[in-house]
This record gives C-alpha cells, sequence and structure tokens, in this order.
C-alpha cells in the first residue's frame, strides 16, 4: 500500500520485458492500470493484480494512513465511542 502497483505476468511476458530492458537499459516502461498492461516501445503485454488493490491505485485511496489522517475527526469519535463500548 505505498502507492507502487504490484502486477503480475506471465513467464513468457516477463522474459520479453527483461529482454527488452537488455536491450535498451534506457526503455520506460508504463504500467497501465485501466488496459491492465505493461508497455515499453512497441511491445505490451498483459498483467493481472488483485482488484482491490487495483481499485485503491485508480481511485487513490491506497494511503490508508492519509485517509485516517484526513478523517481524523471521525477516527476520533469512533474511537471514543468504542472505548465506552468496552469499559
Amino acid at each position: 500500500m505505498l502507492g507502487t502497483p504490484a502486477v503480475v505476468a506471465s513467464k513468457n511476458e516477463v522474459a520479453k520485458l527483461q529482454a527488452l530492458a537488455a536491450q535498451d537499459p534506457k526503455a520506460q516502461f508504463t504500467v497501465d492500470l485501466e488496459d491492465m498492461t505493461v508497455k515499453a516501445g512497441s511491445l505490451s503485454v498483459p498483467v493481472t493484480m488483485l482488484a482491490s488493490r487495483r481499485k485503491a491505485l485508480i481511485e487513490g485511496t491506497w494511503d490508508s494512513t492519509g485517509m485516517l489522517l484526513a478523517n481524523a475527526d471521525k477516527v476520533k469519535v469512533t474511537s471514543e465511542r468504542l472505548i465506552k463500548m468496552l469499559a
């Protein structure tokens, strides 16, 4: 949950990406979460990832700490309510 997409490709597709990186070390690789591909130059390989992680990255909700801080007032109210329930 660092905001970095962790995608999975088949062994054959990974070999293609590695070959391109070896051939052109300056190649730029792009992870496209809409199309679920990794692209570099004319090469495009299909990838997969957990749907929940993909959704969080696309919607910008991957930063759970940031979300807690942005909702600190709500977190405090909930925390106080839970403490009262346990007392």
